[in-house]
């Protein structure tokens, strides 16, 4: 044999076993789900949506089931629709019409949104310290005023998501659904019986921790001790709730039991309520911050508040400081997405994405509005006496793995690799067989794409330090042609 056709032979080897071999290599295997986008349908007129609409205006409004929204209208009454300048009007229009159609009078107020929001980027995450430091009247402050000075309604509606200011004579329903897609997505019209199963399946797992240990692939790692009993003080003290808070389950009952301080660990991400920033790790111990790395403009000017309010004593904190980990709430609607466009348009935010099964935003600072007893100020009411902000820092984590040991020894996966586990529990399918295929009533409608974690590229290089920008890339390609029909 010839040296060439030596070569030759040992060539052909080499392309027959790489022709064998391409189709795997191919077919690179991610230990986390691919990502997954809801299905989104034409909509030409506020009429296509009034199938959405009509099970919002008459379902029953239970004010403490956080995302599963219903308004309770029944005809005759006299309904405020008070809604931002930025809501899309097709979403107001349809439930504007839906109100009409269940014999009710709606009024419709539009708020101008540059009175009650600062100037900002799209999706920009520091805009969570903007929010703490330069306070504005709250919306609904404004809206509770207006409505006492002006009408009486049965039904005043307001608001995408925290409590509502005290109230009577009438009932407060949220509106959380700012664009069109939000509205569309499945989460609005969602059976509120598998919602609320949900809920209560997720809760009697909280209550049977003992132990807890949260782990994410971007990073963060903490566990903490706890007891039934804990949680059942946090309820009552947080109002009598059965749950704490249905759509929003408050793993960790820090707020209302001051011994409850062992958490201990690392929070690590990309995304708050408002946006993205640079990853960042948020270093924890006896549940209060010690340190915070990195997180571009977010983490320097978190950290610049941290030391600024470092000796002040707020009401219910167990100590000084604006760094206590107290909010660690797992989402519990499967349709629940990303807003679409949240890119483009610099009013939106993707703090609707923090409802989805498994999903847990972490809430780091000082508690939000909260029931006191008679002859109690609330903390807001303190805070504005003296001239000090209150609330909180987010942090969102989505392939969480949420580990609890029992009592009697037992280890329960909560959320597995980012799936809420009660998604697969026999009683939650069965009720989800009345609506459908259980597979498909159950399924996540989103799932996000990270480089590295659940599709190919380097974490760090292509996704850590500019995650907006790998947004904006994934959802030109996701929701492109549907964006350019539906928003010129």
């Amino acid at each position: 044999m010839t040296t060439r056709q030596f070569i030759e032979s040992r060539l052909l080897v080499v392309f027959a076993i790489f022709a064998l071999t391409a189709p795997l290599l191919a077919q690179v295997h991610f230990e986390y789900p691919a990502p997954r986008y809801p299905e989104l349908r034409d909509v030409e007129t506020a009429a296509d949506l009034l199938d959405i609409a009509r099970p919002i205006v008459t379902r029953e409004n239970r004010a403490e089931s956080g995302f599963l929204v219903g308004w309770g209208i029944k005809p005759g009454f006299r309904v405020l629709l008070a809604v931002d300048s930025e809501y899309d009007r097709r979403v107001i229009d349809a439930l504007e019409m839906a109100i009409r159609e269940a014999g009710a009078k709606p009024d419709v107020l539009f708020l101008d949104y540059h009175s009650f929001h600062l100037p900002i980027k799209p999706a920009e995450g520091a805009r969570e310290i903007d929010q703490f430091e330069h306070r504005v009247e709250s919306p609904k402050l404004f809206v509770k005023k207006y409505v006492e000075a002006v009408a009486q309604y049965h039904v005043v509606i307001n608001g995408g998501g925290g409590a509502n200011p005290p109230h009577a004579g009438y009932s407060w329903g949220g509106i959380p659904w700012k664009t069109l897609d939000e509205f569309i997505s499945g989460t609005a019209d969602y059976p509120a019986e598998i919602v609320e199963a949900l809920d209560e399946k997720v809760w009697q797992t909280v209550l049977s921790a003992r132990k807890v240990r949260i782990t994410d692939p971007e990073g963060t790692d903490i566990s903490w001790t706890v007891s039934r009993e804990e949680h059942e003080e946090a309820v009552r003290r947080r109002g009598g709730r059965d749950i704490l808070y249905r759509g929003h389950i408050m793993s960790h009952p820090f707020l209302e039991v001051k011994n409850a301080l062992d958490a201990k660990g690392v929070i690590a991400g990309v995304a708050n309520h408002t946006g993205f920033f640079p990853r960042i790790e948020v270093y924890i111990d006896n549940n209060q911050v010690t340190r915070i790395e990195a997180g571009g403009s977010y983490g320097e000017r978190w950290k610049a508040m941290l030391e600024k309010y470092k000796d002040i004593q707020w009401p219910d904190m167990p100590g000084p400081g604006i760094g206590w980990l107290w909010e660690v709430a797992i989402g519990t609607n499967p349709k629940s997405a990303r807003p679409a466009n949240v890119m483009i348009q610099p009013s939106r935010v993707i703090s609707w994405e923090r409802a989805r099964t498994g999903v847990i935003h972490w809430g780091i600072g000082l508690t939000g509005a909260r029931t006191t007893a008679a002859g109690e100020v609330s903390q807001t009411e303190w805070a504005k006496q003296n001239n000090l902000p209150t609330g909180h820092f987010h942090v969102h984590t989505y392939f969480n793995t949420f580990e609890i040991e029992t009592e009697d020894g037992q280890t329960i996966k909560l959320i597995d690799k980012g799936h809420l586990t009660a998604l697969d529990d026999p009683e939650i399918r069965k009720i989800a067989a009345k609506y459908g295929d259980p597979d498909e009533v159950l399924r996540e409608a989103w799932i996000p794409a990270i480089p590295g974690i659940n599709v190919e590229g380097d974490y760090e290089r292509d996704y850590a330090a500019d995650p907006g920008g790998w947004v904006r890339k994934e959802h030109e390609e996701a929701y492109g042609e549907w964006l350019a029909k539906h928003y010129q």
